[in-house]
């Protein structure tokens, strides 16, 4: 299942690519409760520390859900397993790309991450990549409204 959506995310997101981008999302991660992006040219690097923007969106409209996708800025330790993320900076937005709640700003604790966890996925892909690396949509809320969808459709 979790191959199949992201193939066919692959494909409708794929449709989105442009040129030069000062933003490039690409999917990274999907399970039943959210699909993960990650933003190439925001990665940066401080030794084995990377920092880099993330999405996450909701996949289905959900009514106890505050918000319908969010962006966290986050450092990943490329080195250390048990020192897997801690979240900078998040920010939560509705499908329209209004504001859901403001934003949380204080730096987390570093987290570890549970095996089989969405945040596997990105600390695998941001771990190997650079901030060349190609996305696909240069807003968030295009990849969200995209993800939504691809999700209706199946």
């Amino acid at each position: 299942m979790k191959s199949l959506v992201l193939g066919a995310l692959a494909l409708v997101l794929s449709a989105g690519a442009a040129a030069a981008q000062d933003h490039a999302w690409e999917a990274v991660g999907v399970s039943d409760g959210a699909v993960m992006a990650v933003d190439w040219p925001s990665l940066s690097r401080s030794g084995a520390v990377a920092r880099v923007t993330i999405g996450a969106v909701t996949p289905r409209p959900a009514a106890d859900s505050p918000f319908d996708y969010a962006t966290s800025v986050i450092d990943v330790d490329c080195a250390e397993r048990s020192r897997g993320y801690r979240t900078i900076r998040s920010s939560f937005f509705r499908m329209n790309g209004s504001t859901a709640a403001p934003d949380y700003t204080d730096i987390t604790d570093w987290e570890t991450i549970n095996e089989g966890a969405l945040m596997n996925d990105v600390k695998r892909e941001v771990c190997a990549s650079t901030a060349s690396r190609a996305g696909f949509f240069d807003d968030i809320n295009g990849f969200a409204v995209n993800v939504r969808a691809v999700m209706a459709s199946q």
